[in-house]
């Protein structure tokens, strides 16, 4: 298949994938934790990728590389991916002790969610 969200990164896995490691982290597995900081790291850097200029409020757009999505460009998020992310964010900050620099980056992440997917753009100036 072509197009559309064939090949690339969809958001909305990452975002579902970093959930239930974060469900299972939060359990006690020590290899969920692992591979739920992977996910977040990725998903950041999805966020961050093409300076940050594809999504809104610091979430990714919803298909990386941009470049695939012809001939439209991808813009914008996916508000099932991020609820899904923010979730296991909360989740993995539980599971890994509430380090406050985790705690402090999932909390601009919600804030970030509710300005760019609830439609609450003034929610919060970050």
């Amino acid at each position: 298949s072509s197009g559309g969200a064939a090949g690339g990164i969809v958001s909305e896995g990452m975002g579902y994938a970093l959930m239930v490691e974060a469900f299972e982290a939060s359990s006690g597995s020590h290899e969920a934790r692992e591979q739920g900081l992977r996910l977040a790291r990725g998903w950041v850097g999805v966020a961050l990728a093409d300076g940050g200029s594809g999504g809104a409020h610091g979430l990714p757009v919803w298909k990386f590389p941009r470049s695939q999505c012809k001939p439209r460009p991808c813009r914008g998020t996916a508000t099932d991916g991020d609820e899904d992310a923010v979730l296991g964010l909360v989740y993995l900050a539980s599971a890994l002790g509430y380090p406050a620099d985790f705690v402090a980056f999932a909390m601009r992440m919600v804030v970030a969610f509710a300005r760019a997917d609830l439609g609450f753009p003034d929610l919060f100036r970050m």
